[in-house]
């Protein structure tokens, strides 16, 4: 039986020394996982760890039952429980093999420690912007602040994409802008909003969708790598490179303020990953597919926003899933969030049972 003394505390110190210390083989787990922050743990052997935090010992296995017992404690504690599915396996497989995980926030040391980068390789170019490292090529963009060096370039989001600008006096013709634009490996970009912050969220693997014979130079990043999860990319507009091809046009009308990654990590890391009108919950109902997916919804109509606006992820952003946004947008000015609320509770109340 599960010590009724482990709180939730306990269960995220577990998490913590798993994450740094690993899973021993014969504590793996087969079919359920515990999912948290964009990671996945053994149930049982989570709370076996948890019991040393509430009463000094790790809890013997045989002690409690894993399953229903295991899972619907956690539950209570707030904690997402997913069942291991063959789509869930090939979605983790993919995962691990992915360097870095897109909407995670990562140092320069990080990625020194996770690359295996001699410290006589180390600093240097890695502060100037962009490097290369081995084949791939990794940039660290400031965006909406100065960089370090007092270089303060307009990068900005425009929808998915990431429009960003070279070091100052850079040209199409260097072999570092030609080997972003033409790269042997991958490249990795990263981006921050304060400047003294050491941490980057990672966007994903841009690829330059269009650049400018400029000083410095300018390149429009896309992130339209089809093995990493991008939740901000509706799924309309996966294909959409076909569809152009094809000779037909779809324009997807977005709100440029919902699109910004760096601000939808924010609202998420507040509000968390439940729709704020219904509460529905993707990787509660779709399992790892549905990690980190929600859409953003801006509140503040565009007419009253002025050209100085600097958004705010909290009073700003909420995370609503699609149906729910998509009911918000369907009056203009959109329905408020209480509204919706309304609406919905209305509907229940009236339907006959």
């Amino acid at each position: 039986m599960i010590p009724q003394n482990i709180v939730k505390q306990n269960i995220l110190d577990a998490i913590a020394v798993i994450h740094k210390e690993g899973v021993p083989k014969e504590r793996e787990s087969t079919k359920y996982h515990l999912w948290y922050n964009g990671g996945l743990y053994p149930p049982k052997y989570v709370i076996s760890v948890a019991n040393r935090f509430a009463n000094g010992h790790a809890l013997s296995r045989d002690r409690f039952n894993g399953g229903a017992e295991t899972n619907n404690f956690l539950k209570r504690l707030g904690f997402e429980v997913i069942e291991e599915t063959l789509a869930t396996k090939n979605e983790m497989q993919m995962s691990e093999e992915q360097t870095f995980r897109v909407g995670e926030y990562y140092s320069r040391n990080d990625i020194y420690q996770k690359l295996n980068v001699p410290k006589a390789k180390q600093k240097g170019h890695w502060n100037t912007g962009y490097t290369q490292y081995e084949k791939d090529s990794f940039i660290f963009a400031n965006v909406g602040t100065a960089g370090r060096t007092g270089h303060d370039h307009p990068n900005r989001f425009d929808g998915n994409d990431l429009i960003w600008y070279g070091r100052n006096k850079s040209t199409l013709t260097q072999s570092s802008i030609q080997s972003l634009i033409n790269p042997e490996g991958r490249t990795y970009i990263f981006a921050r909003e304060d400047s003294n912050d050491p941490k980057f969220l990672f966007l994903g693997n841009g690829r330059a969708k269009d650049y400018f014979d400029e000083s410095p130079v300018k390149i429009i990043w896309s992130f339209d790598n089809e093995t990493e999860n991008h939740p901000e990319i509706l799924a309309e507009e996966v294909n959409e490179l076909e569809i152009y091809t094809e000779g037909s046009v779809k324009k997807v009308s977005v709100n440029v303020y919902e699109r910004n990654p760096i601000a939808r990590k924010k609202c998420i890391e507040h509000y968390g990953l439940g729709c704020q009108v219904c509460g529905f919950n993707f990787v509660n109902i779709y399992g790892i597919i549905g990690e980190n997916f929600i859409h953003v919804h801006h509140l503040k109509p565009l007419h009253e926003i002025s050209e100085k606006y600097e958004i705010d992820p909290v009073e700003d952003l909420r995370p609503i899933c699609p149906n729910c946004h998509a009911m918000l947008h369907k009056r203009k000015p959109a329905y408020s969030i209480e509204e919706l609320k309304r609406i919905i509770k209305d509907k229940v109340t009236d339907t006959p049972h």
